[in-house]
């Protein structure tokens, strides 16, 4: 307190007591692959806030893209401004290992990032690459964009967990002696586990010679365009690695001939969501046609939803800027057998165009954290208090500090309820903030804890639109003599 010992008038200026709330950035991805210079900055964690910069740093002098590429120039001409990058080079990791850590593990250390995504990476270990590093309690702020295989024969295949199998050895350590190289899949091990990823032997002619065989034979039911346009202008990417056949075009398969499990494994909390099929765009490095998962361009769309709409619209019945075809069109059947398990299927319409026509994580059919808006608003929601409030700590914790806390954080609901986030037609019905002797009774104050619960009602998703018609004599007639 101010010591007063002269008479006179004191002027002092104090707090007015209330501390805004700012809503996080939801829109800054993080993409991890290998660039088309494969060498450019190798294990390096890099912030790109435009195309130019990611040329400039990663192309160097190939003349085709990778899906590394392909994907931060969608995530870019669909809305976003900000991202980071990791090229992790050939025959690189996801993760990399306990000594030379690369990939998903150097975003780590970065708060600000809200969407990860690992282009082109669609086998059971990328799968639990990236789930785990979304859903562990250090960084669940975050969300991962996932992709499926290209081609998919059975799309109750992605209805399933993929898996990798059993490391060559592991049961028998004389069956790895017997094993011929034929039966041998990329790197050595077992074929079915590394079908999936991107093929670091970009000059294999065998590779293309099988991935130009299946796009020319794939029939016309699944494949919207032109498969023979398609294969005339795809690159030959001699400077960058190109997806293996057997990852992007037939899947893993059964001694039956059927195709295995090829989805990814349910998210609990709901941190991660699934896009099928892949789409056909313009390659930004070689001016010619190819085949993309769509995880970059998704992240564009989230990106530019939550700028014009903001984060709790569903980022659903929305365009896709730069693809120009879909590798299969899901009908509206195969989207009943997809959507329930989480799959979210990007369709063709004649009149609108192709649009992203699914809004769901992985996670349960009855878990609350079903749809991508609501596990977002979620995030954002957490995030924003949490850096709101960091004042509170050391704080003497009595009335006066649970009166303050209440306030803050009732005033910044308010304005999401304001936004449109949240249900109700008041904010007493849209949310409520408890922060009393009730959630922090004397045992928890001693414990040096101060508890607030906080319930929010977020709007979901109009996802089935229905409307009953009937008939009506009476109503019929009243509106022909009100009409005339």
């Amino acid at each position: 307190m101010a010591n007063y010992q002269a008479p006179g008038v004191y002027v002092q200026e104090v707090p007015s007591g209330a501390r805004a709330i700012g809503q996080v950035n939801t829109s800054i991805a993080a993409f991890v692959g290998v660039a088309p210079d494969q060498d450019a900055l190798v294990d390096e964690l890099r912030v790109l806030d435009n195309w130019t910069q990611f040329v400039d740093q990663y192309v160097g002098n190939a003349t085709a893209g990778t899906p590394l590429s392909n994907a931060v120039y969608g995530f870019f001409s669909n809305g976003g401004s900000r991202c980071y990058v990791v090229n992790i080079g050939a025959n690189g990791s996801l993760t990399g290992t306990a000594t030379k850590p690369t990939g998903l593990t150097l975003f780590e250390a970065v708060d600000d990032i809200s969407m990860v995504a690992a282009p082109g990476f669609a086998d059971a270990e990328s799968y639990a690459a990236l789930a785990a590093h979304v859903e562990h309690p250090l960084r669940q702020d975050r969300m991962a964009i996932m992709d499926t295989v290209e081609k998919v024969d059975d799309v109750g295949a992605l209805t399933r967990a993929a898996t990798s199998g059993v490391p060559v050895g592991a049961r028998d350590p004389g069956a790895a002696d017997e094993r011929t190289t034929a039966d041998e899949g990329p790197g050595g091990d077992d074929g079915g586990s590394d079908d999936a990823r991107p093929s670091d032997d970009g000059g294999s002619g065998e590779a293309e010679d099988a991935s130009e065989e299946a796009v020319d034979t794939e029939g016309s039911d699944s494949t919207p365009s032109s498969s023979s346009a398609v294969s005339s202008d795809a690159p030959d990417w001699p400077d960058s690695p190109r997806p293996s056949a057997a990852a992007s075009q037939e899947g893993a398969t059964t001694e039956a001939g059927e195709q295995q499990d090829l989805g990814a494994p349910q998210s609990p909390g709901g941190y991660t969501a699934l896009y099928f099929p892949w789409i056909v765009m313009i390659d930004p490095v070689s001016g010619k046609k190819v085949t993309q998962p769509p995880s970059g361009h998704i992240a564009g769309v989230w990106a530019r939803v939550d700028a014009t709409r903001g984060v709790h619209k569903a980022p659903a019945n929305e365009p896709i800027q730069g693809a120009i075809d879909l590798v299969r069109r899901v009908s509206r059947g195969e989207q009943e057998v997809l959507n329930p398990a989480g799959v979210n299927c990007i369709r063709y319409f004649p009149g609108e165009g192709i649009r992203i026509w699914g809004a769901r994580t992985k996670a349960p059919e009855a878990s609350e954290y079903r749809y991508v808006n609501v596990r977002r608003l979620t995030n954002m929601i957490k995030e924003s208090v949490a850096d709101g409030t960091r004042w509170v700590v050391f704080e003497p914790n009595d009335h006066t500090l649970w009166k303050s806390i209440r306030r803050d954080i009732g005033a910044f609901l308010t304005n999401v309820w304001r936004d449109g986030a949240l249900l109700g037609t008041t904010p007493q019905q849209a949310f409520f903030v408890k922060c009393d002797e009730e959630t922090n009774p004397p045992e928890v104050r001693d414990a040096g804890q101060v508890v607030t619960l906080i319930g929010i009602a977020p709007v979901k998703p109009a996802e089935f639109v229905i409307f009953k018609l009937m008939q009506s004599a009476d109503n019929t007639s009243e509106t022909e003599s009100a009409g005339a």
